[in-house]
């Protein structure tokens, strides 16, 4: 009984990690107060704030190489990296955002890299060493999915459950596709392609 109290406890102290440090970075994406506390206009704030991000990634990678090792391994899988090169390309036939095209980018692919490297690369990544496989999957997609409901709750109300439903989805075919690579490329290529598809 003893183990698995611990087993419990720990997930709770990494799932609350977890939330602390994406609130104190994805936040910044998703919650306007918060990025009400950046400097400069519209476009400057979000520059400021993937520029922040990815100074966080750096950090990430010297604090915890052995995950970096672990997550960024060599693997042919890199070249999916070409899907979403190629919807870059064609951004500008569909892009609809009132924030710069260029910026839109540079903060998608910081950004998204960094949803998924914390998620599905650290995050899963230690809860492995505790949790079964699909423990372990089901954990993440529950910790992913909260971790969008808890900033939008203020539009709870304009989202469809078919919103809902996707980011759930996701969260769960993301921590799956992350277990059976055994690296974050094809999920951050599937996330990211997404994310450049529907703007």
């Amino acid at each position: 009984m003893k183990p698995r109290i611990n087993t419990v406890l720990l997930t709770l102290i990494l799932s609350s990690l977890w939330l602390l440090v994406w609130s104190l970075t994805h936040g910044f994406f998703m919650n306007d107060n918060l990025m009400s506390l950046l400097p400069g206009d519209f476009n400057q704030k979000y520059i400021t704030a993937s520029l922040y991000i990815l100074i966080v990634i750096i950090g990430s990678f010297f604090i915890l190489p052995k995950i970096r090792k672990k997550n960024l391994t060599k693997s042919k899988l890199i070249y999916l990296y070409l899907i979403p090169l190629s919807l870059i390309a064609a951004l500008p036939i569909h892009y609809s955002l009132t924030l710069n095209p260029a910026v839109y980018i540079l903060m998608i692919l910081i950004s998204c890299f960094w949803q998924d490297y914390l998620t599905f690369g650290i995050y899963q990544t230690e809860l492995s060493k505790r949790l079964r496989p699909l423990a372990t999957i089901l954990t993440v997609a529950t910790v992913f999915f909260l971790g969008h409901f808890i900033f939008y709750l203020d539009i709870l109300n304009q989202q469809s459950i078919f919103s809902w439903l996707m980011i759930a989805i996701a969260g769960l075919a993301l921590a799956t596709i992350r277990y059976k690579t055994n690296n974050v490329y094809t999920s951050n290529v599937i996330h990211l392609s997404f994310l450049l598809l529907v703007v």
